[in-house]
């Protein structure tokens, strides 16, 4: 059993408003580390929580939502994804170990800027998508916030490293332009966001 976090770590020099305040708050997070001064304000979690599990010739993933509620070791039941801010990756271990009943034996820590590398260095990640799909993060392109706009069309579209880090991060799309009905027309949410990050597992894996 693989435990793939996705943290919301992002370099400090970004524009988007919640970004790290110092380097050593960037690194903390990066490495899974639990909060500790100067950075113990625990406010960074864990944005995408996903077992994989891989041999036998098999390779199955298991998306948990980070809005589900759960337990918390030394903590009061809440968001499963908080594990991650109050103790770092050894706390969001044990509470997946809890709350699925498994053993964790390895981790997958990646943040934003490792996500966009890797798919870089595979040449991109093809996905196929049902709607046409508009999304912004951090308010945009044009939001004055050095935030990411994303328009993708029915059917399969090829996406280098940011595509398929807005793709993956996208929660509430947003009208695409053009005729037809955006994918907020059908009901876009968490499930959704969280078969979009497999697809792009799946594109990684076919790539490699």
């Amino acid at each position: 059993n693989i435990l793939v976090m996705g943290t919301d770590a992002r370099p400090v020099d970004t524009k988007e408003p919640t970004a790290p305040h110092s380097q050593k708050c960037y690194e903390q997070q990066e490495k899974g580390e639990a909060p500790h001064a100067p950075c113990s304000d625990g406010e960074y979690r864990a944005d995408t929580l996903m077992v994989v599990r891989a041999g036998g010739g098999t390779f199955n993933k298991l998306p948990i939502p980070r809005d589900t509620f759960a337990e918390i070791p030394g903590e009061q039941p809440q968001k499963i994804n908080a594990a991650f801010a109050f103790g770092g990756a050894a706390l969001q271990i044990k509470t997946i170990e809890q709350f699925l009943g498994i053993q964790v034996d390895h981790v997958a820590i990646v943040d934003f800027t490792g996500f966009e590398d890797l798919i870089d260095a595979v040449g991109g990640v093809t996905v196929n998508l049902k709607h046409k799909l508009g999304g912004e993060i951090g308010g945009g392109a044009g939001g004055g916030q050095g935030g990411l706009t994303l328009r993708l069309g029915k059917g399969e579209n090829t996406l280098d490293g940011q595509q398929a880090l807005v793709y993956a991060r996208t929660r509430e799309p947003s009208p695409c332009p053009g005729p037809g009905k955006s994918a907020v027309a059908f009901g876009y949410d968490d499930f959704d966001r969280a078969q979009a990050q497999q697809e792009v597992i799946n594109g990684i894996k076919d790539r490699l």
